[in-house]
């Protein structure tokens, strides 16, 4: 498995609470997976690269940049 994969859509208003809410469990997973830096895929480890995407608004959004 290579390349970009979307883990969440949200549709919403462009708000951290929004945000905050919609992806409360993924955040706590993906951080886990941050932490950790790797999982096993089919018997074998895999090393992890995380990159935040979406549009400007929605990242300054959130990591709470006014």
């Amino acid at each position: 498995m290579t390349g970009n994969h979307t883990i969440a859509v949200v549709k919403g208003k462009e708000e951290y609470d929004t945000l905050k809410e919609s992806l409360g469990n993924v955040i706590c997973d993906v951080n886990a997976l941050i932490q950790e830096g790797s999982m096993m895929v089919d018997g074998q480890k895999v090393t992890l690269d995380f990159y935040l995407g979406g549009d400007y608004k929605v990242n300054t959004t959130f990591k709470s940049v006014k």
